[in-house]
């Protein structure tokens, strides 16, 4: 029993550290850079002519920027939790903490990954979406 605990754990362990990998080195700097594309824009149709509307891209901004500040948020969150939780010596405790504490701060990352997935543009999402995988394999 021990040791199907301590394999828990440790998978769940994984699968928490590839999911900071991603949302850090893909996720971020993706959301970051498109933010930046729809900024660039809105500032080049202001410099073109005052009368051109920017709303869309500037609400798409905001969106974005506040979006990204929960998933930074979440980001931290799991991280602290994952350190917490390679601190626990007691099998049981430990597989108990990663499935209530780690996983459900997985969950809860996974919410605005979602949410920014929907709004930033197909070209610049750095991974493929759910429709992609089912109707284009």
């Amino acid at each position: 029993k021990v040791i199907t605990l301590e394999e828990y754990a440790k998978t769940i362990n994984i699968e928490a550290l590839t999911m900071l990998e991603m949302a850090k080195q893909d996720i971020l700097p993706a959301v970051s850079s498109y933010v930046k594309e729809l900024t660039d824009t809105a500032l080049a149709k202001k410099a073109l002519s005052d009368a051109i509307p920017t709303s869309v891209e500037e609400d798409l901004v905001t969106t974005l920027s506040n979006d990204l500040v929960s998933f930074v948020e979440k980001i931290d969150t799991l991280s602290e939790d994952v350190v917490k939780g390679n601190d626990i010596e007691d099998a049981q405790e430990k597989a108990n903490y990663y499935h209530d504490v780690v996983f459900a701060a997985m969950d809860e990352l996974r919410k605005p990954a979602d949410k920014l997935e929907m709004l930033v543009a197909k070209s610049a999402w750095p991974f493929p979406s759910y429709g992609d995988l089912i109707f284009e394999v």
